[in-house]
């Protein structure tokens, strides 16, 4: 989920250590070339063949929950809802908690919001990045990640609300207020009741000093 090998790394670490203590080196290997080279072709916007890349890398290792949240995603992307679904919860059945905030986003196309936000408050457990503030330690390249990824899912789906909150935060970050303030509004739009996105508005108006508020209800 990323535009570069180099963005992709913040990402990527977290599973190769997990491989590291249950594969063998050359299983390691050849499982961190199909992610990458899935990855790259994402990021190319080749999704087909990001997806034959981690069809192979679950046909060779059907164990990996990082392959399924990827592929689910991907799926996601192209319209593919009922293997989406069973990727996801695949993902997550192995521990793979970046699925859960990923699986959110299915729920808003069911028009389940409540579940979507609990999906998400439960990812926001093992997942600190996502949120905004924090003080999670990480570099621009893994908010940039966040904007590059998840940008293909707002167009295809503009009223994705949890993309656009993990788009919001990852701008807000990079001190991006103005994009940040207009993806928070987008999801308060959509979702008035989500109380973790209004705290980060507030915090971004006031990070720019900013406490005009909008004339407009989001319960309208």
């Amino acid at each position: 989920m990323c535009k570069n090998i180099k963005s992709s790394f913040f990402i990527l670490l977290s599973a190769l250590v997990l491989l590291a203590s249950v594969l063998p080196l050359a299983a390691q290997e050849s499982l961190s070339s199909y992610i990458s080279n899935g990855i790259a072709a994402y990021n190319q916007g080749s999704y087909t063949m990001a997806l034959a890349e981690f069809d192979a890398a679950l046909d060779a290792y059907p164990e990996d929950s990082y392959s399924y949240n990827w592929r689910g995603f991907i799926h996601y992307l192209l319209g593919n809802m009922d293997a989406a679904w069973a990727d996801m919860d695949k993902a997550i059945e192995l521990g793979e908690e970046f699925a859960w905030i990923d699986r959110a986003m299915l729920y808003t196309r069911t028009g389940d919001n409540v579940l979507a936000i609990i999906n998400y408050e439960r990812g926001m457990q093992y997942n600190a990045l996502y949120s905004y503030p924090n003080d999670y330690p990480a570099d621009d390249s893994a908010f940039e990640f966040f904007i590059q990824t998840y940008t293909p899912i707002i167009e295809a789906y503009p009223d994705d609300f949890i993309a656009l909150t993990i788009r919001g935060n990852a701008y807000a970050h990079l001190g991006q207020y103005e994009n940040a303030i207009a993806d928070y509004e987008r999801v308060l739009a959509l979702a008035p009741q989500f109380t973790r996105v209004i705290e980060s508005y507030y915090d971004v108006m006031v990070a720019v000093e900013f406490f005009e508020l909008p004339t407009h209800s989001w319960d309208d």
